[in-house]
């Protein structure tokens, strides 16, 4: 069902480069055309990445949104663990809620409001914003919002993570595979 139906799509839009060479690898008859979300053509060019300009010693670390086991949980909570037991200094905020309860260290903001965001991020000093995922995403709205506001960023090498932080300044990849060990050295 799939295949006839992309296969008889005049074009079939992709909003990133790995979404349509993952269709293309699956339904090779179809027509494709890569496309960026219209967002990116009305906030172009984004803003220059301002570091944290905080005079603490810890680093806090943000992640947005509703998380999954997927959209790495699991992964955030194995991290703020292992920043509590060995002292690392680094805080979690998360904007947002997570499937389960997370360690006590995370501090939990609960649900916000797509234009509260921008506010919000402000008014807790985030030095960086983390996207834990365990999953491609096929264009990211919470990244496009760091992205408007000039933050630094840390994501995986799956979806349109990279190919939308390619070439800016204070964006790191790291392996989506990798343990919670891992992902901290980076941080």
């Amino acid at each position: 069902m799939s295949a006839a139906l992309l296969n008889s799509a005049e074009q079939v839009f992709c909003p990133s480069e790995f979404t349509l060479e993952h269709f293309r690898t699956h339904f090779p008859n179809a027509t494709y055309r890569h496309c960026y979300h219209p967002d990116w053509e009305c906030d172009a060019p984004y803003p220059q990445v301002v570091p944290a300009k905080a005079s603490r010693s810890n680093l806090r670390v943000a992640v947005l949104g509703m998380l999954s086991r997927e959209k790495g949980a699991d992964r955030l909570d194995d991290c703020a663990i292992a920043v509590r037991e060995s002292g690392c200094p680094i805080e979690f905020v998360l904007f947002g809620q997570a499937y389960r309860r997370l360690d006590s260290s995370i501090e939990t903001l609960g649900r916000y409001e797509e234009h509260e965001l921008a506010q919000l991020l402000g008014t807790q000093s985030i030095d960086l914003v983390w996207f834990p995922a365990l999953c491609a995403e096929v264009y990211s709205y919470t990244l496009s919002h760091c992205l408007r506001l000039g933050l630094p960023v840390l994501a995986p090498d799956v979806g349109a993570f990279p190919e939308r932080l390619r070439g800016r300044p204070l964006s790191f990849i790291f392996p989506y595979r990798s343990a919670a060990k891992e992902v901290l050295e980076q941080l």
